[in-house]
């Protein structure tokens, strides 16, 4: 359940907040960078970092989706000097309504997965439970009967 927020999704918002705060674009980025997230893409965020002073650039060593590579560029320009305010806001926009799309995946497949538990699990017991007292009962009479 930890992942139902991208990372991506942190780090525009880490970035937004930071130029909303009159902070720099390095300092929000340094301010993702300092969470303690466990995934691959702030692995390959801290590579690129690493890199970006000699020229390393979004998908040159390594594939991103076509947003991860849009986002990894906007901050590249922002580096650069350039203004990203407005496609950071986008770029937000376009991540969130995709998380949000994968969590409806999710949803929609959880009664599924909920059915097989459900099925190996809670339905033997409440059997178990209705008719154990009436297997007790055969039980009794058959043993009195004969």
């Amino acid at each position: 359940m930890e992942d139902l927020v991208p990372p991506s999704l942190v780090l525009v918002r880490d970035l937004r907040y930071a130029l909303e705060d009159g902070r720099s674009l390095k300092q929000g980025l340094e301010s993702f960078l300092s969470r303690n997230l466990e995934c691959d893409f702030r692995r390959d965020l801290i590579r690129i970092w690493s890199g970006s002073g000699r020229g390393v650039c979004p998908g040159q060593e390594m594939r991103f989706p076509a947003h991860i590579d849009l986002l990894l560029g906007l901050i590249l320009r922002g580096l650069a000097g350039d203004s990203i305010g407005s496609s950071l806001a986008r770029v937000e926009e376009e991540i969130y309504r995709m998380a949000q799309d994968e969590l409806q995946k999710r949803v929609d497949l959880l009664p599924f997965e909920l059915m097989v538990p459900t099925l190996l699990f809670f339905f033997p017991a409440v059997m178990c439970v209705l008719v154990g007292p009436v297997l007790f009962e055969v039980v009794d009479v058959l043993e009195r009967g004969m």
